[in-house]
C-alpha cells in the first residue's frame, strides 16, 4: 500500500514543507503503507516517485531536465 502526496510545477523545483513530508509519514505509518511523493515537472514527460523517508524538502529538475534531491 502506498500513501501519495503529489505535486505538479511550471518551475524547476518542487518545495515540501517539513509538515507536510511528516504528516506523510506519519499518516502512511498508521496504514502499514509506504509514504511516496510523485512529482510532475511541467513538460517532462513522466511523473518521478520518492519515498517520502529517504528525501529533504526539495526535489529539483535541472537544465538537462535530470532530477535532484537537494
Amino acid at each position: 500500500y502506498y500513501v501519495i502526496e503529489v505535486k505538479y510545477t511550471r518551475n524547476d523545483r518542487v518545495y515540501i514543507r517539513e509538515e507536510q513530508k511528516e504528516a506523510l509519514i506519519q499518516q502512511s505509518e498508521k496504514f502499514g503503507a509506504i509514504p511516496v511523493i510523485a512529482v510532475k515537472f511541467k513538460g517532462k514527460r513522466n511523473w518521478e516517485f520518492y519515498d517520502a523517508r529517504k528525501v529533504d524538502n526539495i526535489i529539483r529538475m535541472d537544465q538537462k531536465g535530470n532530477l535532484k534531491l537537494i
